[in-house]
This record gives structure tokens, C-alpha cells and sequence, in this order.
């Protein structure tokens, strides 16, 4: 079933569901918020599409210690965040949403720093964006599918990136 190219892919097939959800934004009121590492080639699309700034948030997945096998999502702290999304509206920007952790995590710390806070992906399964609202003013995907799969399904090319690589994606022009 693989409806994106690639990761940039997936970020240029959301330019219509967020264009539209952000239809009454200044474009000088978003922000976008990549999540370091695969949220940066979608990210990178969909703010050239909007003449967007994009700030890259790194998020540590390490393992929970419990050897539950969960992850324990870790976003890592910018001194500068919240003077750059005070009072404006906050895109975040990932390559899917599976179980929800990183992006409750990055919601939770972003919520309160920003007016609006909107989560956009290619895909975020249904069960799974149910317990986003709570964080998100708005949830936006492209692929809402009823079951769970590996993101290798939805990508024809799904080649995962290092922090180094999608930080320098951020960082060369255009």
C-alpha cells in the first residue's frame, strides 16, 4: 500500500490538509517543529510550501528501564524555544505517529509555550490520535488507517536518518 515516495513525500502530500487547517494563520504566526531525525525531510517540505521557519527538536528514544520494552521518549531542552513559539501557532512535524509517545511527549512540553499547537503527519493511526486531542488543538494526517503497521508499508523508500544528517538537511539552503 505504499502512498509516499519517501519521507520529503509524505511532508508534500500534507501541504493541502495543513494549508487548509491554517487557512485563517498569517504564515509570520507558524512555526514548524521537526522532529529530529525523520520529521525533518516531511518538515522541510511542508515549510517550503508555506514559507515557514522550521526548528528542529531532537527527541532520545531510549528504552524503559522497567524492560517493558516501551520507549521512554526524552525531548531535549532548548533554551530559545519558548521565545520562538510564544504567542505564535506550532506545527509539529514527524514522519507517522505509531504508538504516540514522542508526540505526547513533544505536546506536553510544547503546550503551554505556544497559542495553537497542531500535530501533522503522513499517517497517525485512528486509536492512536484519539488520545492526542487532549494536547493538540488539531490533529492532521493524511493516512488515518483503522490498523497498525510498520511504516515500511506506507513508504515505498523508507530509509531512516541520524540526528547529524537531518540537522544538516535543516541547515543547507535550499
Amino acid at each position: 500500500m505504499q502512498e509516499f515516495a519517501d519521507l520529503a513525500d509524505g511532508g508534500r502530500k500534507l501541504v493541502p490538509y495543513v494549508k487548509a487547517a491554517l487557512a485563517e494563520t498569517p504564515p509570520a504566526d507558524v512555526v514548524i517543529v521537526a522532529i529530529v531525525p525523520n520529521g525533518v525531510p516531511a518538515a522541510k517540505a511542508l515549510a517550503h510550501e508555506l514559507s515557514c521557519a522550521v526548528l528542529p527538536l531532537v527527541v532520545y528514544r531510549p528504552m524503559a528501564a522497567d524492560g517493558s520494552g516501551r520507549v521512554d521518549p526524552v525531548v531535549e531542552s532548548r533554551e530559545d524555544l519558548a521565545e520562538m513559539v510564544a504567542g505564535k501557532t506550532v506545527v509539529v512535524v514527524d514522519d507517522a505517529v505509531e504508538t504516540g509517545a514522542v508526540t505526547r511527549a513533544v505536546g506536553a512540553m510544547l503546550r503551554p509555550l505556544c497559542q495553537t499547537l497542531m500535530l501533522a503527519v503522513p499517517i497517525c493511526p485512528r486509536d492512536v490520535s484519539a488520545g492526542l486531542v487532549p494536547l493538540y488543538d488539531e490533529v492532521v494526517a493524511v493516512l488515518r488507517p483503522m490498523v497498525h503497521r510498520a511504516l515500511t508499508w506506507h513508504y515505498r523508500i523508507f530509509e531512516p536518518l541520524d540526528e547529524q544528517t537531518a540537522v544538516g538537511m535543516l541547515e543547507r539552503a535550499e
